[in-house]
């Protein structure tokens, strides 16, 4: 198979401090290179979305142009909150026409409540996707690319830039809490059912060298919660991947990360409810 070693880019964004001596995942990535053994990616181009909900951006991203969907966004004055929605399933972040039309209630994973409210909203496709450069790395290079979605709703003349946040569903909330433990830039980062340990995917055939266990901890939110300095909330239906979700409760002791198991629902079913909170 072929062996692509890609070196950790600069992050956007730091912590500013590790918590009490802990190690933040951007200090732990620092001069890493992540071994990818099977070069994957997505070329099926994006579904072109309706003109009048959403368009079709280019996002400056550590390897070259992402593309994006960005909710429509009428001209004037004021700035306005935004948030960066990263979807589930892998490739996460792949885009596609459930961004724009809203699911059943009991898995609407358009996040559309945002955008009723009048939030923006920028859904990112990462690496590896449509015409993206580069290859899917699983959890690693994607960090960077999300960070790099927020720094283009920073520069967006209508958007406050102090009220950007970060949200995710699945691969994507377990993407959304490795980011969290990367940069502060946003104000808070809500996240569903991810996986924050990487082992507890089982056997699978990853791009990257398993066989690292340095591989897996870069991967690994668990590992790097204590460092986390913006406000993240965890949701988990008890009928979904609660396991994760109990793990995260059992060892985190950081007072900004907060987890919440609800009752009578699964992996899906909290979306639409929360959202709408």
């Amino acid at each position: 198979m072929p062996c692509s070693c890609v070196a950790a880019p600069l992050l956007v964004a730091v912590l500013p401090l590790a918590a009490r001596g802990q190690e933040s995942l951007p200090e732990a990535r620092r001069g890493f290179e992540t071994a990818l053994v099977d070069l994957r990616s997505v070329d099926s181009p994006l579904v072109e979305p309706p003109a009048d909900l959403f368009t079709l951006v280019e996002v400056d991203a550590p390897l070259g142009k992402n593309l994006a969907y960005l909710s429509r966004v009428e001209p004037g004055e004021e700035r306005l909150p935004a948030i960066v929605w990263i979807t589930g399933g892998w490739p996460t972040a792949r885009g596609g026409s459930y961004v724009w039309r809203p699911g059943p209630l009991e898995n609407d994973q358009s996040a559309s409540a945002f955008r009723d409210a009048g939030v923006v909203m920028l859904f990112p496709t990462v690496r590896g996707t449509g015409p993206n450069l580069g290859f899917q790395e699983f959890f690693y290079g994607e960090v960077d690319d999300v960070i790099a979605a927020g720094e283009f709703l920073r520069r967006h003349e209508r958007v406050d830039p102090e009220r950007i946040y970060l949200g995710g569903h699945s691969t994507g909330g377990s993407l959304a809490l490795l980011v969290a433990c990367s940069t502060d830039m946003f104000r808070g980062v809500f996240s569903f059912g991810p996986v924050a340990d990487m082992t507890d995917y089982g056997e699978r055939e990853w791009p990257f060298d398993a066989d690292d266990p340095e591989e897996l901890r870069l991967r690994s939110s668990l590992a790097f919660l204590p460092t986390v300095t913006t406000p993240t909330f965890v949701f988990e239906g008890v009928n979904g991947n609660i396991e994760d979700l109990e793990k995260i409760a059992a060892t985190n002791e950081n007072p900004l990360v907060r987890t919440l198991a609800l009752p009578r629902a699964d992996h899906f079913t909290p979306l639409a409810p929360i959202n709408r909170v």
